[in-house]
């Protein structure tokens, strides 16, 4: 079942953390976009497909895999190490909050004509690392995590600073490439994930960003 809204939703937003800095222990970076400023007049279609639950539970195995080394190196792309921790983008929200601890600062809004549809970020500024969810329904489903700290790099090495040489050395060439104001933008597409990289006008990358596919397909982006 589809319920059509036409919300502002919060993409652009979570590309904010990407093209600043970070490592401030409170009081920076804690103001999000207004879903109503940003991208005004996004449709959106919710999505509550039957096979919803059946995704999760697809996702939340090969997550499971990552952790235990039992999987494909495809899915294992999908995780990071932090203090000891493996953490995926195709983790649950609580199981990637529990394993970073508590945040210094969090964010949340929704959207004016539909209260039951929003985003709430979680800010670790130390660790620059900042965690969005889409909220459905009451409901946080874990969209982006976005990572600027040098020493977390991807399992193929890839961290912020690295060339965009490195980067294609690592994963070959993007699935796709794009512009936002004077970042430009590599995308490596997977099954369940992508990983999204900013690079900075020396074409370095500038953040690390993990995208759940299922969680971005819940809505339209049209």
């Amino acid at each position: 079942m589809k319920s059509r809204k036409t919300v502002a939703i919060l993409m652009a937003s979570a590309m904010m953390l990407a093209l600043m800095g970070c490592g401030s222990s409170e009081g920076e970076a804690t103001d999000g976009a207004d879903l109503n400023e940003v991208n005004v007049g996004i449709s959106v279609d919710v999505m509550a497909p039957e096979s919803e639950a059946d995704s999760i539970t697809d996702a939340s195995t090969d997550a499971s895999e990552a952790a235990s080394g039992t999987t494909s190196a495809a899915t294992s792309d999908s995780s990071f190490s932090y203090k000891g921790k493996v953490i995926s983008i195709l983790d649950d929200t609580q199981a990637v909050i529990d394993a970073l601890g508590t945040p210094d600062d969090t964010y949340e809004d929704s959207a004016d004509d539909n209260p039951n549809l929003g985003e709430k970020r979680y800010y670790y500024h130390l660790a620059c690392i900042e965690v969005s969810t889409l909220v459905i329904d009451g409901k946080e489903n874990l969209l982006l995590i976005t990572i600027k700290d040098p020493e977390i790099p991807t399992p193929k090495g890839i961290k912020f600073g690295s060339s965009k040489d490195d980067v294609i050395a690592a994963y070959g060439e993007p699935t796709k490439e794009s512009e936002s104001g004077d970042h430009k933008i590599i995308e490596y597409e997977f099954d369940n994930y992508k990983i999204i990289l900013p690079l900075s006008n020396k074409d370095t990358v500038d953040a690390i960003m993990y995208e759940n596919s299922a969680t971005h397909d819940m809505v339209s982006w049209s």
